[in-house]
């Protein structure tokens, strides 16, 4: 792709009260329901009870301030309290993850509860019924909990930013020890307050980077953190320090790489937005779409139109005393966005989330937080999908020719991309890996594995990578499939079942004075390898393609990789099997 700057955009538009005005071209209609006005919150959608309906979990701050934490099942349009009997939170996060692999959604939420102590609770879901664990986290607020598998085992760990209380910075990760325990990983991450998080494997290299911001060390700060299977590095990035607000990493662009959206308040307490395009070779160059500053707010990605390329909605607090804004934006298939002139309610203390609620193929809009008049809101938005010029939404193809490779003791399985799937990354993927036929012991999806309905609305277990690297297996038969799912959040049904036996004699191991050295690992061109003795080499990639084929000498040996595309490929030096990082 061109390193090039984008030209601003300017697509102006008008800061002014909380209300809903409906325009031409409306893309959205207000869905009445009797889900009461939350703020200073968060909302995640799941299935929770498996009806093939998008529930909804949400937290925050109720119009007389007090913290509430609630489960709405949905049955068919129709929303309905559970009565979990969940503690309120405020200031926090919220959301679903399967955390015992064993296919139903959990819950994950933290903030200040009604004595306004710092809380972080795990709800295991059992057919329906939430119980609360005893996990001893500690509590946070003013920052976020989400769920992410660090060290690729199979099992959702969490990780922990914020406050604990008093001004106290926090930051760090929690290993799920897949008997419903966690326990801490002490990996040098800094503590942060006003601080939000996200996952994405930035380098392409098989493994959850993340990106940290928020208030470090009294300053606004935004730190990348790559990811070396299970151990982090800081990477030195020109990513703005930004807090109170909200990140992301997405292929904007659908180069194959995942790029950077940031939004939150400056070291002035001015609301920003900030959009870093990935060059590729561990480098960051900002871009403009002409958007307005918003904080104190988030923004959800999703292709609302349909048309196979992410949009994307942003709330929150905007430059200017008392503004506040709510806007849409459509991606022009050019590298950039426009906005749409969609007309939603602009709020503060906000959250947006978008979700098929009603099943009819297109993404619908939930809003939460603060009008102009200080009233909290919840507004859910139907999606109408302008008639004449979009289609509903249908099922994707599965993912083809799946493969996998021995490393070791860990296991890469890859696959391709469905046919007719559009170029770039905006594709992502569920995995299931089990020790039977249909079984999702190791590794469980986010959807049924037997109709292909996600069961949590959002990217796959494996976001948008077409390999994934399961590590530190036992030795035994293995069953594993993989579904796609579009840009619209559709899931495709999962791939035929395939297998492979893992056996720990002689897999990766190295004969006694035929030890091989190989650096710079990763490289952007030149590869050097180091061994004691003659041997035959090559090079492959995920699905066994030969690129290289030769005979190394005594000593260090030159290959140029420089033609070959980014990614991950494995160099076979006679029993030796090592994977090569391509940037």
């Amino acid at each position: 792709m061109k390193y090039t700057l984008f030209p601003y955009l300017f697509l102006a538009f008008i800061l002014n009260a909380g209300f809903d005005a409906k325009l031409s071209g409306q893309d959205f209609t207000i869905y009445n329901t009797t889900i009461p006005g939350f703020y200073q919150g968060g909302t995640d959608w799941a299935d929770f009870d498996n009806d093939g309906y998008l529930d909804l979990a949400i937290c925050g701050a109720l119009s007389n301030n007090m913290p509430a934490t609630r489960i709405y099942r949905n049955n068919a349009g129709i929303f309905t309290d559970i009565n979990a009997q969940l503690e309120g939170l405020k200031n926090g996060s919220i959301q679903w993850g399967d955390i015992d692999n064993d296919g139903d959604p959990d819950l994950l939420v933290c903030g200040l509860n009604a004595s306004a102590t710092a809380v972080t609770n795990v709800y295991r879901n059992d057919n329906g019924t939430f119980t609360k664990l005893n996990t001893q986290l500690p509590g946070i607020f003013n920052g976020m909990a989400r769920f992410t598998d660090f060290n690729n085992d199979g099992w959702l760990d969490i990780f922990l930013t914020g406050d604990t209380l008093s001004y106290n910075a926090f930051s760090s990760f929690y290993k799920n020890n897949g008997d419903l325990t966690f326990t801490p990983a002490n990996l040098g991450i800094a503590g942060a307050i006003s601080s939000m998080a996200s996952f994405g494997d930035y380098d392409n290299d098989g493994d959850a980077d993340f990106l940290l911001s928020g208030d470090i060390g009294g300053a606004y700060y935004s730190k990348l953190y790559r990811n070396d299977m299970g151990g982090f590095t800081e990477v030195t990035t020109n990513l703005e320090g930004l807090g109170a607000g909200w990140s992301l990493f997405f292929d904007l662009d659908r180069d194959a790489d995942l790029d950077v959206f940031l939004m939150g308040n400056d070291l002035s307490l001015t609301p920003s937005f900030k959009t870093f395009k990935n060059k590729g070779n561990g480098e960051f160059q900002e871009f403009f779409i002409g958007m307005t500053g918003l904080s104190l707010g988030n923004f959800a990605v999703a292709d609302y139109n349909n048309d196979g390329y992410p949009d994307f909605v942003a709330t929150g607090k905007a430059p200017g005393c008392g503004a506040m804004n709510t806007v849409l934006y459509y991606n022009n298939k050019a590298g950039s966005f426009w906005q749409s002139t969609t007309s939603l309610i602009f709020l503060n203390y906000s959250f947006a989330s978008w979700a098929d609620f009603d099943n009819d193929g297109d993404n619908d809009l939930l809003l939460i937080g603060l009008n102009s008049s200080g009233s909290a809101v919840t507004r859910l938005y139907e999606n109408t999908l302008k008639a004449g010029i979009f289609t509903p939404a249908t099922q994707p193809a599965a993912p083809e020719n799946l493969n996998y490779t021995f490393e070791g003791q860990n296991v890469i399985l890859s696959w391709n991309r469905p046919s007719g799937a559009n170029s770039g990354s905006t594709w992502s993927y569920n995995l299931r890996v089990g020790v039977i036929s249909g079984g999702m012991e190791i590794m469980a999806p986010a959807s049924d594995p037997i109709s292909g309905n996600l069961r949590l609305y959002q990217m796959g277990n494996v976001t948008q990578d077409t390999f994934y690297i399961l590590k530190n297996l036992r030795e035994g038969e293995y069953f594993w499939s993989v579904q796609a799912i579009s840009p619209s959040l559709e899931g495709s049904e999962f791939a035929p079942e395939q297998t492979f036996t893992f056996s720990i004699t002689g897999v990766g191991e190295s004969k006694p004075g035929n030890h091989v050295s190989v650096w710079p690992n990763p490289t952007s061109g030149i590869l050097h390898i180091e061994i004691s003795e003659s041997r035959n080499f090559e090079l492959v990639d995920l699905t066994g393609r030969q690129y290289l084929k030769d005979r190394l000498q005594p000593g260090t040996n030159t290959l140029n990789l420089s033609s070959l595309s980014k990614g991950v490929y494995f160099l076979k030096v006679g029993d030796d099997l090592i994977k090569v990082m391509k940037r």
